[in-house]
């Protein structure tokens, strides 16, 4: 017997922690508390700047404090078409902002471990390198190895 269904929450849950593991993997990290564990919803936010998706960061002293934002629109993308299944160009900008801030969220912890001040470039550019590998790897996965040569321009010029 099984039990009740996956609500599409729950999906999207498990999708980050994919990702996450994913991205741990490729850099030989140990394994962090699941991302979900970070996810604050947006209108718990909505007073701090910024808009949409997004990891927030604060510290106080030697303190660390991390979150994790998902704008509706992105959650409700990939709870409707889930990228493991198919990862094409109607989910790959969603699936790519979910990449984003789980790499945001892993290099703020492994900098903050490691006692080492990070810059938003480093941030945004380790964040590039990942949802061009992780989209990769979904991919090949999907395609028997195949992966169209449009992907850069798909991620990185849209």
């Amino acid at each position: 017997m099984t039990g009740p269904p996956d609500s599409a929450h729950d999906r999207l849950g498990q999708l980050a922690i994919h990702v996450q593991r994913r991205l741990e993997a490729f850099y030989a990290l140990d394994p962090e508390a699941p991302v979900t564990e970070y996810l604050v919803a947006p209108g718990e936010v909505a007073h701090l700047p910024g808009k949409g998706s997004r990891t927030l960061v604060a510290q106080e002293g030697d303190e660390v404090s991390v979150g994790v934002v998902l704008d509706e629109a992105t959650s409700t993308h990939l709870e409707k078409s889930d990228p493991r299944q198919r990862l094409d160009s109607s989910n790959l900008g969603a699936f790519a902002t979910l990449t984003e801030e789980v790499s945001h969220f892993l290099y703020l912890l492994f900098r903050a471990r490691s006692q080492r001040q990070v810059t938003r470039l480093e941030l945004e550019l380790q964040a590039e390198v990942d949802k061009y590998l992780t989209a990769l790897f979904f991919l090949s996965l999907q395609n028997e190895g195949a992966v169209s040569t449009r992907l850069p321009h798909l991620l990185f010029r849209r």
